[in-house]
């Protein structure tokens, strides 16, 4: 009988006692909120054993850090990682990137158009100049050809005079050419 005093003294068996004064129906409900505790516990158990069996299934998570200069391919080799683990997740953003695809070939025919317009025009220019050596284009005046700096600065920043020396070489465009 020691211990069974012992257990007495313990504050937790004393505050888990059912209380000394306790009625039938006191201990009725008292034991049916125990008994409802208990199958919650155990359904939270269960939850806890069954998110404890995917983790095991399922991979762990790679963390990769990826470094190096811009543009040397990081979201490139990201993609790629993630296209290799989820090729679904990329067919719902194919709808997304479209409209920025077609967007970039737009700007990329308007660059070329304007790169074959302005090489037009100087072939214009080189045929209308050649005509006529002294005579400024659509003018009555003389040409007289600028200064040399003038005229070197003109070369490394103008587009279509880069490609004065090639455009002889070039056959004719016209306007056929340009049309879309």
């Amino acid at each position: 009988m020691a211990p069974v005093a012992a257990s007495l003294d313990d504050p937790l068996t004393r505050a888990l006692a059912p209380p000394p004064n306790e009625t039938a129906e006191e201990r009725e409900r008292r034991l049916l909120a125990e008994q409802e505790a208990r199958k919650h516990s155990e359904q939270i158990d269960e939850e806890i054993n069954q998110e404890r069996l995917a983790a095991k299934k399922n991979p762990k998570p790679v963390k990769i850090l990826l470094l190096g200069q811009s543009e040397s391919g990081k979201s490139t080799t990201l993609k790629n990682f993630q296209l290799m683990a989820s090729p679904k997740a990329f067919k719902a953003e194919r709808i997304i990137w479209r409209a920025v695809i077609q967007l970039n070939v737009v700007r990329s025919i308007h660059l070329i158009l304007d790169t074959l317009t302005d090489i037009h025009e100087a072939q214009l220019h080189l045929q209308s100049s050649s005509a006529s050596p002294n005579m400024r284009p659509g003018t009555a005046q003389p040409y007289s050809p600028p200064d040399t700096a003038t005229a070197r600065h003109a070369r490394s920043t103008s587009f279509s005079s880069t490609f004065s020396s090639t455009l002889a070489s070039l056959p004719q465009l016209t306007p056929e050419h340009l049309r879309l």
